[in-house]
């Protein structure tokens, strides 16, 4: 099964710590608009004059909301190493609200072309006009950004990596790990360990680089399973757990790892990990169950009357309500959608489909939406033919076209028309993981 691509949403620090309600109070220290624009000047001071494009920021953060480790993960444009290692040393100063487990987020920065502007001379009576370059503009992120899942760029995090000075050996071992140096990660997690074998930050950090680097899965069992006794009842326990069975192949364990991982009363700082992560390994499960099932059926001969085996719906696998009625409109229409862009763009203007996003519209009722657009240069405004989708949760996800361009894809390109109706989509199956 080919796992779907994702958007993915950074924590609303604020609103999402405020429902945690935990953590000790502390100063609060925002990003600010400041950090950035310190980077950029820094930049041009060093030569970088067309400095501009995109950098994600991937932030470690402790339970008490202090950011003790970030790195540039990815990005594009014209924007230099030495801006990297600036932002990232920048966001060292970060202080939000405490959450009951430490947690990451990213942090998506974007910086355009200062340009030219009018030079103050200080005299009302001048010859001329005369110019100077603007520094770049760069923003920060909106409160709600999209970020399309990307690859890790090794190098570049590697030597964008910043780290607390105060950071513990644990602290130190997580922060190597997120940028794939599994070698330095793996000495500090285990002399961390060697000075305290309970230390739930280091035994999660080892189980986790120890699957990863592809290391001894068995010491990457017993950490995990320690880590569960050490916190019980909290999520990163299972998440250990789930990783190390998924590597093992173990999908019974996947799933009730993974249902426990979503219970935990601590899921909510962490739950973007589970969504990008780990729910893509359950998804890699499902499949092998999916198939496991098709084969046992398969030898059962003539007691099988010839009925297919029921399978697991992919759906069913996702973190939520919102995740689940998500997958089940892409799986009607995100070809659908595709193939209205290319039909949009024999019109002359070409035209792109962007990333699916969802939002609430009341109690049980969702918004999805997938960006049509044209492409355009640079400060035109584009065209949007944006289809939107109202979906009602309940026992059938009922899916109804809440746009013009919209009701034209459930009548032409319509995946789910043959199998359920034009404007309805089965729902996972009640007792999924994801639903109870």
């Amino acid at each position: 099964m080919t796992v779907p691509k994702r958007v993915l949403s950074p924590l609303n620090w604020l609103a999402l710590f405020a429902l945690c309600g935990a953590g000790a109070a502390r100063a609060e220290r925002l990003p600010m608009q400041s950090d950035v624009d310190r980077c950029a000047l820094r930049a041009v001071d060093l030569g970088n004059f067309s400095l501009a494009g995109t950098v994600r920021l991937e932030l470690l953060v402790r339970k008490s909301g202090q950011v003790y480790a970030a790195f540039a993960h990815s990005g594009k444009g014209s924007i230099d190493a030495k801006f990297d290692y600036c932002l990232a040393s920048e966001a060292l100063l970060w202080q939000y609200p405490g959450t009951p487990v430490d947690t990451t987020a990213p942090f998506p920065i974007s910086v355009a072309p200062g340009g030219d502007a009018l030079a103050d001379t200080g005299s009302r009576a001048t010859v001329g006009q005369q110019t100077t370059s603007a520094p770049p503009r760069v923003f920060l992120p909106a409160a709600h950004p999209e970020i399309p899942v990307a690859e890790l760029e090794v190098a570049r995090a590697q030597a964008s990596l910043n780290v607390l000075s105060d950071a513990t050996a644990a602290e130190q071992g997580l922060a190597a790990l997120a940028v794939h140096n599994y070698a330095a990660a793996t000495e500090r997690l285990r002399a961390a360990l060697a000075k305290d074998p309970s230390d739930a930050l280091a035994l999660r950090g080892l189980a986790q680089a120890l699957v990863e680097s592809h290391g001894d899965l068995e010491a990457a069992r017993e950490a995990a399973l320690k880590l569960a006794a050490v916190q019980p009842g909290s999520v990163v326990g299972p998440e250990a757990i789930l990783r190390v069975c998924a590597a093992r192949g173990d999908d019974a364990c996947v799933f009730e790892a993974w249902k426990a991982a979503r219970a935990a009363q601590d899921v909510a700082p962490r739950s973007r990990i589970l969504q990008s992560e780990l729910q893509p390994l359950v998804e890699k499960s499902a499949a092998r169950l999916r198939a496991s099932a098709g084969d046992k059926h398969a030898g059962d001969g003539d007691d099988a009357h010839g009925a297919e085996a029921a399978p697991v719906d992919p759906c069913a696998t996702a973190i939520d309500a919102q995740a689940q009625a998500l997958c089940v409109v892409k799986r009607c229409f995100d070809e659908g959608s595709l193939a209205y862009a290319r039909e949009l763009s024999k019109g002359g203007a070409e035209f792109e489909a962007g990333e699916w996003r969802s939002a609430a519209s009341g109690k049980d009722r969702l918004i999805v939406t997938r960006p049509i657009s044209s492409k355009t240069d640079a400060g035109a405004a584009s065209v949007h033919h944006d289809a939107m989708f109202l979906v009602k949760l309940g026992e059938q996800f009922s899916i109804q076209p809440s746009s013009a361009d919209a009701r034209k894809i459930v009548l032409e390109h319509n995946a789910c028309a043959a199998k359920s109706g034009p404007t309805s989509a089965p729902a996972p199956p009640a007792n999924s993981p994801a639903t109870k």
